[in-house]
């Protein structure tokens, strides 16, 4: 990135800002630019303050996450990220728009408008901010209950995404799916966009199991259908959207079927709603956002019936010391090496399975335990109880939080070694255990 240059006295300058921040919304970007001058030149010298956050409140009564903001906001939404001119295209967001839109994606925020509003914005980002949390094996974990389940719309998104969001809309929103049933335009052929559209432009969300949440945007011209988990977007034409309702329909609904509802229990093999549907929940004013998506949140994996079921006891107690919490590097060692519950003995037993008694023997700390669990053993117990699963991998990621350094001792140093290569163990689930079992050879 160039070097900035800056040419004003200081007082020049100060007056310049104070100007600036008395306007509207519109100079934003140029705020955050002389914030910048004020941070990366040496034009606070003869001013007497220490610097930026030290003049920025004396002068502004800007605090430090204000200063923050402006900043972000010029290096993400100006020109070549390093001038005092709002990017094309943004000119008519506004700041608390853009400062919602600083944490999304551009694959995202180029399907958005100015007729936005900061609370349709704010959903989208919400829902964006859930699938970020949802790791790569809560991610594996759901894609293998899609599958155990057949899930239709998970089976259609590996060759079509845009008629698995077609479908996936029609089922959460059977009253949509009528209208989508009804739609015909002037010649009497499907007319998704007046159904998914009306005013103009849309927003969809709908969340397929083991694929994630999707947004698509619609617009007179184009349907774009983005991942929110793994930012890829895929554009498509109106007809391509209404050839895949049709399809839909031609795969599944016999050609006798004139009746929308009729036609919806066919697709889905389901009983058509009795009662009343419930809307989502809108403004006054119409949203341009539809949230499609069921209520419970993408790391809430449901457990399939073929897998391990335990009784749930109440008042559980923790299975995994959070060591995050810890304050002190003799606090997490001792933590480390007390013996836990978790164990690969107990994480390997089938439902079947009930221990014999045995003498009871001291138990291997949690690192021991954990150690001992091969990779092929640990696909093999995810397939059979996901809780467990993620419990050690919460462990894992809790643990690897910290640097080696920060904790300064040798120990510690050696307990994340250990943490680490049972951290590869799991990343080989990533690909095939064949992958994984010639890398290890490779190494």
């Amino acid at each position: 990135m160039d070097e900035l240059i800056y040419q004003k006295s200081y007082t020049e300058f100060r007056e310049e800002l104070r100007s600036e921040l008395k306007r509207t919304a519109e100079g934003f970007v140029r705020i955050g630019y002389l914030l910048r001058v004020a941070r990366d030149t040496d034009i606070l010298k003869t001013s007497g303050y220490s610097g930026l956050e030290d003049f920025a409140r004396g002068e502004f009564d800007l605090d430090k996450t204000q200063v923050s903001r402006f900043i972000r906001i010029n290096e993400r939404f100006s020109e070549g990220g390093n001038s005092d001119k709002l990017m094309t295209g943004y000119a008519d967001f506004g700041v608390r728009k853009l400062g919602l839109m600083l944490t999304l994606p551009d694959v995202i925020n180029e399907e958005l408008s100015p007729e936005y509003t900061v609370d349709e914005i704010n959903s989208i980002k919400e829902t964006y901010d859930e699938e970020k949390k949802v790791s790569p094996l809560e991610d594996y974990m759901e894609q293998q209950e899609a599958k155990a389940e057949e899930d239709k719309a998970a089976a259609l998104a590996e060759t079509d995404i845009l008629s698995a969001v077609i479908y996936q809309i029609g089922h959460e929103s059977p009253g949509l799916f009528k209208q989508m049933y009804e739609s015909e335009d002037l010649i009497g052929d499907t007319d998704l966009f007046s159904v998914l559209a009306p005013g103009g432009e849309a927003t969809h969300k709908v969340r397929i199991k083991g694929v994630g949440a999707l947004l698509i945007t619609c617009n007179d011209k184009t349907v774009a259908v983005t991942n929110m988990r793994s930012c890829v977007k895929q554009e498509y034409g109106w007809g391509d959207a209404n050839n895949a309702f049709n399809s839909l329909i031609d795969a599944n609904v016999k050609a006798e079927v004139r009746e929308a509802e009729e036609a919806w229990q066919q697709v889905y093999g389901e009983e058509y709603p009795t009662k009343p549907e419930v809307a989502p929940v809108q403004p006054k004013k119409e949203s341009k956002v539809i949230d499609h998506t069921k209520k419970e949140t993408p790391k809430e994996v449901q457990t399939p019936k073929t897998l391990l079921q335990e009784p749930v006891s109440k008042a559980p107690k923790s299975r995994v010391t959070d060591i995050s919490k810890m304050n002190t590097p003799e606090e997490l060692k001792e933590s480390l090496n007390k013996p836990q519950n978790v164990e690969a003995s107990d994480f390997m037993n089938t439902p079947e399975e009930e221990p014999e008694a045995e003498q009871e023997e001291p138990k291997a700390t949690v690192l021991e335990e954990l150690e001992n669990v091969t990779p092929d053993k640990v696909f093999e117990c995810i397939e059979r109880d996901h809780g467990k699963a993620a419990e050690i991998a919460r462990y894992i990621s809790n643990t690897l939080s910290y640097e080696t350094e920060e904790l300064d001792s040798e120990d510690i140093a050696e307990l994340l070694e250990r943490l680490k290569k049972l951290k590869m163990h799991l990343e080989g689930m990533k690909g095939s255990y064949e992958e994984y079992q010639k890398m290890v050879g490779a190494n």
